[in-house]
């Protein structure tokens, strides 16, 4: 709890750094005579043609600086950034608005950080259960004359011949269950682990072992997840930025007459016949703004969505709506960034590490396989959650044909990777899909013939 706390005020000083700079970057590309104020022209013409301007406002977090993205509040949000009324905005007025951004910002970090601890401590525990589940099993697998305990020579008839036992103990984290494959350090490792002395491992000895293994395991999930969190975060500001790029798009599109508000007669339109309104509202993440794609709840929705009763959504009130539905999907994009399947990813890599590296074999007359998509960003996930999924999978899929050649692994080991798994109901390891299977093909090993396709 110590570390994660020191992470997280790491990474937060570090982005209010990050975010200072760029604002006073823009200030002065905005600041084009250098006269240290923004007059509202040099603003107009840098909101339409300085990319860099574009995409900090857009991310800034102060909702009038955002505003002087759009022409129809252009002069509010000036009125209201200019508080000495003096037409033209300060490097003071730029900074208060900055600090209030940034105020707002940092709070959504912390936000999204607390979803990914909670993400993280889930998967976590879900890990945990299924390694001592594993070590259990592992434990009995060895344990031919059910005694109880473990001899030398059990051992010994294991790792020469139990697949699933040497997998577990190749990949299980602790040192000295890892040495008992290996036969020069087998009796030290043992000598290490018989805490008794009594010349065999009985339950105790062997699950204290286990429970440093765990401990090393959780340790690694936990740098990895440290390692990425810069990542992580740059994945949510983008998600962000283009989710609620989508949003205003979509408002646009049904505002037809440029009214500022939506009339009840220009949504029903939209989401008959507008893809690009269809398409956002199905993901957006809001319960009663997908209300408004069935006919039998769209009055119902309507009613919700016009909280001052006047018949039409006003801006205020879409943005409202946009902002629950936002929430929701990055909890959902939270449990994406998990690292669910780290573990295996970290056996991986040590497997890659320890085995002497097979070469790859292109099975005899294979035909060409077609090209697999390469998945979008994360950016575009709230087009549709079920097409990012597919195309993460689809990656993975990939990805995991690298790992059997370049670690050597066989089909074999793969699906008692698959056994070990086991069947997740959230956020399900691709390992316990069976999907590879069919796609996989393991190395020939020596002196026979490629298998058949």
């Amino acid at each position: 709890q110590e570390r994660r706390a020191k992470a997280a005020a790491a990474e937060n000083a570090a982005f209010s750094a990050e975010f200072l700079g760029a604002a006073r970057r823009v200030f002065a590309m905005i600041d084009v005579d250098n006269s240290g104020t923004l007059t509202k022209e040099e603003i107009k013409k840098s909101v339409k043609s300085d990319k860099e301007v574009i995409d900090f406002l857009k991310d800034c977090g102060e909702e009038n600086l955002q505003f002087l993205l759009e022409p129809k509040r252009l002069d509010r949000a000036l009125n209201a950034l200019d508080t000495s009324q003096d037409g033209e905005i300060d490097a003071d007025e730029w900074e208060a608005a900055i600090y209030r951004g940034l105020e707002k910002r940092t709070a959504d970090l912390k936000a999204e950080q607390e979803r990914r601890a909670k993400a993280a401590a889930a998967a976590d525990e879900e890990f945990s259960a299924e390694f001592l589940s594993a070590a259990r099993k592992v434990f009995e697998m060895i344990d031919v004359d059910n005694s109880g305990t473990l001899t030398k020579q059990e051992i010994i008839t294991a790792v020469k011949e139990n697949k699933e036992v040497k997998m577990f103990l190749a990949n299980c984290g602790n040192e000295n269950l890892q040495y008992l494959l290996v036969p020069s350090r087998l009796n030290h490792a043992l000598s290490v682990l018989d805490k008794d002395g009594d010349d065999e491992i009985d339950a105790n000895e062997w699950e204290d072992a286990i429970a440093k293994a765990l401990q090393k395991k959780l340790e690694q999930r936990r740098a990895m997840r440290e390692a990425n969190a810069e990542a992580f975060r740059k994945e949510i500001e983008e998600f962000t930025a283009n989710f609620l790029n989508a949003a205003r798009e979509a408002f646009a599109l049904i505002d037809k007459d440029d009214s500022g508000s939506l009339a009840i007669d220009e949504i029903t339109t939209a989401v008959k016949s507008d893809k690009v309104v269809k398409d956002f509202l199905k993901t957006c993440g809001d319960e009663t703004l997908m209300f408004l794609l069935q006919p039998k709840r769209l009055d119902h929705a309507l009613r919700e969505l016009d909280t001052d009763g006047s018949g039409e959504v006003d801006i205020d009130e879409w943005e409202e709506a946009i902002r629950r539905g936002l929430s929701k999907r990055l909890e959902q994009l939270a449990d994406e960034l998990s690292l669910d399947d780290l573990d295996l990813l970290i056996e991986a890599s040590q497997k890659k590490r320890r085995r002497k590296r097979a070469p790859k074999v292109k099975p005899a007359e294979e035909e060409a396989q077609p090209a697999v998509p390469a998945a979008t960003s994360l950016t575009a996930a709230f087009q549709s959650p079920e097409r990012v999924a597919e195309q993460k999978r689809q990656e993975f899929e990939l990805l995991m044909q690298d790992v059997v050649y370049e670690s050597g692994s066989s089909l074999t080991d793969l699906r008692l990777l698959e056994g070990l798994r086991g069947k997740k109901k959230k956020g399900q390891s691709v390992f316990a899909t069976g999907f590879w299977t069919k796609l996989f093909k393991p190395p020939p090993r020596p002196g026979r013939p490629p298998a058949e396709k």
